[in-house]
């Protein structure tokens, strides 16, 4: 599972891109700093209290303090908040903060994915695919979450449907599925979900014939995304090393297309 990718500097933008779909309509902006969060916390508004955790979570204008983070997200998920559920249960499942307790992580998992929260769907799913937590590894609800996270537009949860169903983990090896589930990552620009269809079409197979153009050229937009990226570099070589000259010249002229098209990432 990737981790997290929350790097924000500002409060009002970290917000917007944590809450995301699943609790957008709620009024976060109603504080941007610790002052004036702790005033509205103090009435015991959910939001505020969440806002407080975000704060120290991810060290916004002041230093990270996941003790503090904890303790206001704790407030926001008492009150159901369903995103404070999420960030809670990611400190509880790597241990910052509290000591770490995976069971404790999924449950606030669940809680979270009780509201429609595609976050914990997806770490949900991670953990029912491992076995964490004191959850039977259960490939098929794994699947599920991953499929209901990709269906609220989560790229993780696409790019987490398309493994399975490329490895054939819990279903019948599927490539034309998993080439569709990549693909709705990939439109976003995502790295990962680029890389993946580069090996797809570097493998072949399970209705998706071998195509080194395609592979070439998802491994181009891939390395344009996570640039120096070792495995990404050296498929992208190998690759481009199997094709003969005049091939060569159709797969840049394919990545060039891939890389204007998909090479920017808007997660």
């Amino acid at each position: 599972m990737r981790a997290q990718k929350i790097l924000v500097t500002n409060l009002a933008l970290a917000l917007t891109l944590v809450s995301g779909y699943a609790m957008a309509d709620l009024p976060y902006n109603i504080c941007t700093d610790i002052p004036s969060c702790q005033t509205q916390a103090a009435t015991g508004n959910m939001e505020a209290e969440y806002n407080l955790g975000l704060i120290y979570d991810d060290g916004i204008n002041t230093k990270a303090d996941y003790t503090q983070a904890v303790q206001w997200y704790q407030k926001a998920a008492t009150q159901g908040l369903a995103v404070a559920q999420y960030r809670l249960g990611l400190l509880y499942y790597n241990g910052n903060g509290v000591t770490q307790d995976k069971k404790m992580a999924a449950q606030l998992y669940q809680q979270a994915v009780a509201q429609g929260s595609p976050y914990a769907s997806v770490e949900l799913g991670s953990m029912y695919q491992n076995g964490e937590g004191g959850l039977t590894q259960d490939y098929q609800k794994a699947l599920t979450l991953y499929q209901q996270a990709a269906t609220a537009g989560d790229v993780d949860g696409s790019v987490d449907a398309g493994i399975m169903y490329k490895e054939g983990y819990g279903v019948t090896k599927d490539f034309v599925k998993a080439q569709t589930y990549y693909m709705q990552a990939a439109v976003t620009g995502d790295a990962d979900a680029a890389y993946d269809l580069g090996l797809l079409y570097y493998d072949g197979g399970s209705g998706v014939p071998q195509d080194l153009n395609k592979a070439y050229a998802w491994f181009a937009t891939a390395d344009k995304l996570t640039p120096n990226d070792p495995d990404t570099m050296r498929l992208k070589g190998e690759v481009f090393a199997l094709l003969p000259p005049a091939q060569q010249v159709t797969a840049k002229a394919l990545a060039d297309q891939y890389m204007a098209k998909y090479g920017t990432s808007s997660n």
